[in-house]
């Protein structure tokens, strides 16, 4: 009974969302219903604790929708200067085909956005891009989503893989296990398992976009795109596997791109690896834009247009590297602390507000004063404030509600010191179930982590311990098992709740949410699959 009652507000949220297509918004709100019910009839949660708990995620959210308004308000600045035209036409030079502009936008490009502001700020910025440049906005969402999930582990400057270090240090104590041993021989074994499935990534997300096409000669378009396709894949996974082994966690999804992306361009401009065909989509074919035409002129140079994105990506990376002094800076005099709420343990929250990627004025200052029309009076410029507000409405509060949530799933384990929260029932029933095939249950709770928990750190800080906790038991290679908890945390990024939600919103097909999760079903079960194949090889 318990099982079910855990499991009950997630099924409400998959169940409103994919089977009767209700707004994401309204969705999770009854989800959070069912959890209160849950947790007042059944975890012994009292009106308090509950209110307290859901007003922690409320607060936690806001720095997710913060990263995301900011995200969207400089893409909004850019649409509004024609700033967009002038980037895509730097893509499109680079190559008119489609194939070749997603492995360059959602995979390599989409891994620097990752892995220096992480947080799921990648996606709609990808999504933005591509229905910029053509693609149809349901595509643009499943591959931005799809090629964001390898960068994923390491993005924010590490941040996800480091909590799960910090997460096993006690056990690994408990259990006499030296520590730098340990995490060494589990960045070795992550990386080599998340790397090899991950090499088919790029191919997928093209495959992806092919297939949901209503182009003909869909196999031959597939076939002779797969040698770019892993090239791309080898140009990013190299570098950053080896950054991750030499350097540490903190840049191996910087350098895949910084290394990848001009080798990549390198055999572009050589023309090796490349098709000949220009692959494109139907639609595009038989109403070509006029390349000449007033509406498609940019209206600035692309240095410009592509600015605001190099200052980003610059000063994310000065205030994440901990050997520079930025980031404790505005850790330290950018921060806001509650140490609790209503006095109850564990609903501390700390707000990095100077820290947040979607904070820095710049995002909207960069956008207008470098890409500016001077025709516009300050007063025009700034209603690009409320009407951005306006457009994330509903995204916003569908992110508060599921962190809400969530939250009151992850406070259920502080009631009962001998009995598991809701999520902790999951796992722990899942454990039992799956027994000698725990490497399955070990990879699906680190998809089911970041999923729901919208994140993979946050999943990371759920299961880490449980995941540890199972391989001790079973006897089961406990670096092999954290492996599989971290991959699956990043494949889960492919149908993320929130992040499906911000994307959806950012191209404007909020209610195409339910869809995108289907459609993303296929290409994680088949990642997941090749993933865990990789894995039986280290035990």
């Amino acid at each position: 009974m318990y099982v079910i009652m855990a499991l009950l507000p997630i099924l409400t949220a998959l169940v409103l969302m994919m089977g009767f297509k209700v707004a994401p918004g309204k969705s999770m709100l009854t989800a959070w219903i069912v959890t209160a019910f849950s947790g007042f009839f059944f975890w012994k949660m009292n009106l308090l604790v509950i209110f307290a708990a859901s007003l922690t995620g409320v607060c936690k959210a806001l720095d997710i929708v913060l990263i995301i308004f900011g995200a969207v308000l400089l893409l909004n600045a850019q649409r509004k200067q024609k700033a967009l035209r002038a980037i895509n036409l730097t893509f499109r030079d680079l190559s008119p085909d489609r194939r070749v502009q997603v492995l360059l936008i959602a995979w390599l490009f989409s891994g620097l956005l990752e892995g220096a502001a992480g947080f799921g700020a990648a996606p709609p910025i990808v999504a933005s891009f591509l229905v910029g440049l053509g693609f149809p906005a349901l595509t643009s969402v499943a591959i931005a989503l799809m090629g964001n999930t390898l960068p994923v582990p390491f993005g924010g400057v590490g941040i996800p893989t480091m909590t799960l270090q910090k997460t096993l240090e006690t056990e690994l104590v408990q259990n006499n296990i030296q520590t730098e041993q340990f995490f060494a021989k589990l960045l070795d074994t992550f990386t080599a398992i998340s790397g090899i499935s991950g090499l088919l990534l790029p191919f997928g997300c093209v495959v992806m976009m092919i297939l949901l096409s209503k182009k003909e000669r869909k196999i031959r378009s597939i076939l002779e795109i797969l040698p770019l396709s892993l090239a791309a894949g080898l140009f990013y996974i190299i570098p950053w596997r080896i950054t991750a082994m030499k350097i540490g966690t903190e840049l191996p999804s910087i350098t895949g791109t910084v290394i990848g992306l001009p080798l990549f361009v390198f055999i572009l401009k050589t023309k090796w690896l490349t098709p000949k065909y220009i692959w494109d989509f139907p639609e595009n074919e038989r109403s070509a834009p006029s390349e000449t035409a007033d509406e498609d002129r940019p209206s600035i140079p692309a240095w410009k247009a592509w600015m605001p994105y190099l200052i980003l990506t610059l000063i994310l990376l000065l205030t994440r590297l901990e050997q520079l002094p930025f980031r404790q800076w505005l850790i330290q005099y950018g921060a806001v602390h509650i140490k609790s709420l209503f006095g109850l343990s564990h609903t501390a929250i700390t707000f990095n507000l100077l820290n947040n990627p979607g904070f820095f004025p710049f995002c909207f200052i960069a956008g207008y004063l470098i890409c500016r029309n001077t025709k516009e009076t300050w007063k025009e410029r700034l209603k690009l404030i409320p009407s951005t507000c306006k457009q994330l409405s509903g995204a916003a509060f569908a992110i508060i509600m599921a962190f809400a949530m969530v939250q009151l799933m992850i406070y259920s384990n502080n009631i009962n010191p001998d009995f598991p929260g809701m999520l902790n029932c999951i796992a722990v029933k899942l454990t039992k179930l799956m027994g000698g095939c725990y490497l399955v249950a070990a990879q699906f709770l680190g998809v089911f982590g970041s999923f729901f928990g919208g994140s993979c750190t946050v999943s990371n800080i759920l299961f880490a311990s449980l995941q540890f906790n199972s391989a001790q038991i079973l006897k089961i290679p406990a670096d092999v098992v954290l492996a599989l908890q971290n991959t699956g945390s990043g494949l889960g990024g492919m149908i993320r709740i929130s992040g499906v939600i911000a994307a959806c919103a950012a191209v404007k097909i909020d209610k195409k949410t339910g869809d995108v999760l289907l459609l993303n079903l296929i290409p994680l079960v088949v990642f997941s699959i090749l993933a865990l194949l990789t894995a039986l090889f280290f035990c």
